[in-house]
């Protein structure tokens, strides 16, 4: 049996550690968008945050988001939230950022929101979902105030 808050800390010290002088405030940003409005929620502000041209910080938060999708993926070890998908299902192989809602749950989307489309699906798996992001990001939060200035 697997530790998983330990594997948290681990996931929030790869967030703190990889991502060059991540800003505070968009950890607790993202936090508060996963603790009020969900998982689902929390991926879209980060792709919002990703694609604004005002910050110049987009590859801070595609590394978050990636670190984040890799934690659901590899969590917990023997049987992980975010199950990669076969790229032959559904009959395309075309992938495409999505642009408004309707796109985000059709077949041609990314990979990412299909495999949270599938974890829709189960209410205790979303919920225990959301409960290991927001240790996650709250242990990210507290290792880059840890760090030295």
């Amino acid at each position: 049996m697997e530790n998983l808050d330990v594997l948290c800390a681990i996931y929030g010290k790869k967030i703190a550690d990889d991502i060059q002088n991540i800003d505070e405030r968009l950890l607790h940003q993202a936090l508060s968008v996963l603790q009020e409005q969900g998982v689902f929620a929390f991926f879209l502000f980060l792709e919002y945050k990703e694609g604004k041209k005002s910050e110049n910080k987009p590859d801070k938060v595609s590394q978050a988001r990636k670190i984040c999708q890799e934690f659901l993926q590899n969590c917990p070890p023997n049987q992980p939230l975010l199950k990669k998908r076969d790229h032959n299902q559904g009959g395309t192989k075309e992938k495409t950022k999505c642009k408004d809602f309707n796109q985000l749950l059709s077949e041609k989307c990314d990979d990412l929101w299909k495999m949270l489309k599938d974890l829709n699906s189960d209410l205790n798996m979303l919920i225990f979902a959301h409960d290991l992001l927001l240790r996650v990001l709250t242990y990210a939060l507290y290792y880059v105030r840890a760090k030295p200035d």
